[in-house]
């Protein structure tokens, strides 16, 4: 199954095929793939830097007098 062509039109203002050359070299495969896992390990810090429980239909309410705190749910969702 071919895919579409791009238009004559919209054709003529991009460079032609040829122009284009990409190369990739064996370190960009062995490193590549541990850039874009650091880069999703960082997003995941910043939600857990940045976690607030009211954002998330929780609250937080200290224990009994031992220093602990805990976080509830509300599993109500006419109250969210």
């Amino acid at each position: 199954q071919k895919l579409p062509t791009i238009p004559e039109g919209c054709r003529r203002w991009f460079p032609p095929a040829d122009f284009f050359i990409f190369q990739m070299s064996g370190t960009w495969l062995t490193y590549g793939p541990l850039l874009i896992v650091i880069g999703i390990d960082l997003f995941c810090t910043k939600t857990q830097v940045m976690y607030e429980p009211g954002d998330y239909g929780q609250y937080v309410r200290g224990g009994s007098g031992d220093g602990a705190w805990y976080v509830w749910t509300i599993r109500d969702e006419a109250y969210l």
